[in-house]
């Protein structure tokens, strides 16, 4: 409508104080102490990952655009040649 105030229509809503998460009991800044079962949970998962990341020995990359395979090659040996994409790809993947 013409006669319309856009300020009007364009304000930030009010939302009512009882969705206020800080009066709800729920503060992200000061999160409830985790129980001893939830941080055994945490810290099996963090050795976990550690241990993986120590074992991970590079192969080759494979570089997919498009789903299709465009190049691989071993990272640790170089140079490479480069690798023109088309603007028109909707996605370029890399697995290794």
């Amino acid at each position: 409508m013409p006669g319309d105030n856009p300020y009007d229509k364009l304000a930030v809503p009010a939302f009512p104080s009882d969705n206020d998460q800080a009066t709800g009991g729920s503060d992200r800044f000061h999160p409830p102490p985790l129980s001893p079962e939830a941080r055994i949970l945490i810290q099996d998962d963090f050795h976990r990952q550690q241990q993986r990341r120590r074992q991970y020995r590079p192969g080759l990359l494979q570089v997919r655009v498009d789903g299709i395979e465009r190049f691989h090659f071993a990272p640790r040996q170089g140079p490479w040649p480069a690798l023109h994409v088309l603007l028109s790809a909707s996605s370029i993947e890399v697995y290794g």
